[in-house]
């Protein structure tokens, strides 16, 4: 059985983000209530998949030939995502449902774009890298680290997604001779360590979003090789920025 789109996500892009909050949470705030949240946060994620098809079926002339896979597979994910909830529900030692209370919005709205065949549309992308980056600051917070710090790893994230998934789409469109809007990415990709620097924020995070700007000017008027190219460039870039959040203050 063909697995992706059926059990998993079928989205490269989306497994790079899911990473990266949960990623950049333990190795900030290492503990076992982060670990407790990043378990019901990934499982949350890989439910979505067949909870959608499920959705669907419902609504299908005939049966689902997958059904019952898709259901068992529902189902491990949701016992997970409930063992990860209990863990980090009895152990942590700060208000970690505050920032995914807060996403939780988002997270369903992208997923109702998602029902209606809008996956691959600007905003539905842009609102769910937003809602992604949520588990990094609930980790921090259930380890105890302070709330601003903690909403911070948020914020940085959503700055990076909302370069990062601008930047794909343009190099995807280069790619297919489409026209394209390159001239404003690296405005914004310029734009955003200025505003690093009013709102006084760290100086490794200043360099990394930097960096991001320099790699926007350069490689978004060169030629374009291929997407596969262009996504495992972006995951490097991503493991890089959230190495770089971590461990660069």
């Amino acid at each position: 059985m063909k697995k992706k789109g059926i059990l998993f996500p079928a989205e490269h892009g989306s497994w790079g983000l899911i990473a990266e909050p949960l990623l950049l949470g333990m190795l900030v705030a290492p503990s076992p209530s982060g670990s407790g949240v990043a378990v019901f946060t990934f499982a949350t994620f890989l439910l979505r998949t067949p909870a959608l098809r499920l959705l669907r079926a419902r609504r299908a002339p005939s049966p689902d030939p997958h059904g019952p896979v898709v259901k068992r597979f529902a189902l491990i994910c949701a016992l997970a995502g409930l063992t990860g909830f209990l863990l980090a529900l009895f152990t942590a030692r700060g208000p970690w449902l505050v920032p995914l209370l807060a996403a939780l919005p988002l997270a369903l709205w992208t997923i109702r774009e998602q029902d209606r065949g809008k996956t691959r549309t600007l905003w539905p992308e842009l609102i769910a890298a937003i809602a992604i980056g949520a588990p990094a600051s609930a980790i921090a917070l259930a380890a105890g680290q302070p709330l601003l710090f903690s909403l911070a790893l948020w914020f940085w994230l959503g700055l990076k997604s909302l370069t990062s998934i601008l930047y794909v789409r343009t190099q995807i469109k280069r790619f297919h001779h489409r026209p394209d809007s390159r001239e404003g990415v690296v405005l914004l990709h310029a734009a955003i360590p200025s505003l690093l620097l009013i709102l006084n924020a760290p100086p490794h995070v200043f360099i990394l979003f930097l960096l991001l700007s320099v790699r926007a000017t350069v490689f978004l008027f060169r030629p374009v090789t291929s997407p596969k190219i262009i996504g495992w460039t972006e995951v490097a870039f991503s493991l890089l920025f959230v190495l770089g959040l971590a461990f660069g203050g």
